[in-house]
């Protein structure tokens, strides 16, 4: 918001200040959709020199703004007759709307999410970002990699019904696990996907839960329940490497009470109380003494955005080593005070 904002005004960055205290809601809008509407009202106020506030309608808004971005598919898959997946080629064509917004970007994750938890030792993905006369879709909770994943698990559905297996035996043959490659040349280290999809169906009674399934099915003629499990591998950050990046500002009152700036941004996951606690812990205070300010670009520029299941990490961690600056500062005049007593 603030670098267009400056663009359309023609000011230099540090000229226009962003301030956010907290977001209604999160999944994707927040990065790309919102910077029309803010340009649109910073401009009617440098223009006339008043307060400018803009509300869209909840029609207007549903219209204009784009949502999760829709896939069709094409894929090929090939399989040994006891299961294990040898081959899989894929082609996303990805609905982006009238302009790029992110699409590239979710398309690149797609392409990164192909295989979904298992192993494939030969695969070919293509993703082909399409414009179209919509408004632009935009990041959503996934940011590409669930459409890719459904479609992984669609073809082990098509593959298991032509092999006459159930897809969970097709599932558990090919989940990853240590030393495996991923299809983009990544080591999987430490995986815990088929520790995990054993102790899911255990602890939830995943056999029962089928059984009653079954019941229901066979009881009803125009109404029918399905169950599916699917794992998820999901890689979080960003792919775009220099916002792996976080800042803060930290201030300690005279009173010792605690003010800290971060470039995360409150939407309703927590990360202001996180933030918090970690501050707390490391100066051995009451977490009542710290204040989270709002997220402004003046106290702390160039934040990335908070996305990428990211924000609570790379904030947190920057506010963390602030923290210990300032508490080995204080350690050293402390020690002076008492060996000069």
């Amino acid at each position: 918001v603030q670098s267009h904002v400056a663009k359309v005004l023609d000011l230099p960055l540090h000229a226009v200040e962003v301030d956010v205290l907290r977001l209604g809601g999160a999944f994707g809008g927040k990065e790309d959709q919102a910077t029309a509407w803010a340009c649109l009202a910073a401009l009617a106020a440098w223009c006339l020199k008043k307060p400018v506030k803009m509300v869209l309608h909840r029609q207007e808004d549903m219209r204009y703004t784009g949502k999760r971005h829709p896939y069709s598919s094409d894929f090929k898959i090939g399989l040994t007759r006891d299961g294990s997946i040898l081959a899989y080629e894929v082609c996303y064509y990805q609905n982006a709307g009238a302009a790029a917004d992110l699409s590239p970007a979710i398309l690149e994750r797609s392409l990164f999410h192909a295989t979904g938890s298992y192993y494939v030792p030969h695969v070919r993905a293509t993703g082909i970002s399409c414009r179209t006369n919509l408004p632009p879709n935009t990041a959503f909770r996934g940011f590409g990699g669930p459409q890719a994943m459904f479609v992984m698990e669609a073809a082990i559905v098509k593959a298991a019904a032509a092999l006459d297996m159930k897809p969970e035996q097709i599932q558990r043959r090919n989940l990853l696990k240590d030393d495996d490659l991923f299809h983009y040349g990544m080591r999987v280290v430490n995986s815990q996907a088929r520790r995990c999809f054993q102790e899911a169906g255990d602890r939830y009674q995943i056999d029962a839960w089928r059984q009653r399934v079954a019941e229901f099915n066979a009881g009803h003629t125009l109404t029918k329940k399905g169950l599916y499990l699917m794992p998820v591998c999901f890689g979080i950050s960003f792919t775009t490497v220099f916002l792996n990046q976080a800042g803060a500002l930290v201030h300690v009152y005279t009173d010792g009470s605690v003010s800290v700036s971060t470039g995360a941004v409150e939407m309703g996951q927590g990360v202001n109380q996180r933030i918090l606690k970690a501050v707390a812990r490391v100066f051995s205070i009451d977490p009542a003494r710290v204040r989270i300010e709002t997220t402004n670009t003046t106290r702390v520029a160039n934040a990335s955005p908070t996305a990428a299941s990211t924000g609570a990490d790379l904030n947190g961690k920057a506010a963390e080593l602030a923290c210990r600056a300032i508490l080995d500062r204080l350690k050293r005049v402390a020690a002076e005070e008492l060996a000069g007593k």
